[in-house]
């Protein structure tokens, strides 16, 4: 598995902390009879922190934590 940055944007939390959110995407290696190639998967998306971030809708997004969620939005064009 081959996980690559594919984008990043900016999203506010509701005290106005801004997180910087960054997206990657899985490329898995298929071996075939006439080679390899990859295809692109499972997109991923995490605080810069390495937390998973939730997508609930386009500009909307939630890090699980432990004691509590975290709500985030953004209104960034390369938002999700």
């Amino acid at each position: 598995m081959a996980l690559n940055q594919i984008g990043s944007f900016n999203a506010k939390a509701d005290d106005g902390t801004l997180y910087t959110i960054y997206v990657y995407q899985d490329f898995p290696e298929t071996r075939t009879g006439s080679g390899s190639s990859s295809a692109p998967r499972l997109k991923m998306v995490r605080t810069a922190s390495g937390e998973n971030v939730n997508v609930v809708a386009k500009g909307r997004y939630e890090v699980v934590r432990p004691f509590g969620n975290l709500r985030l939005t953004s209104d960034d064009p390369q938002a999700l």
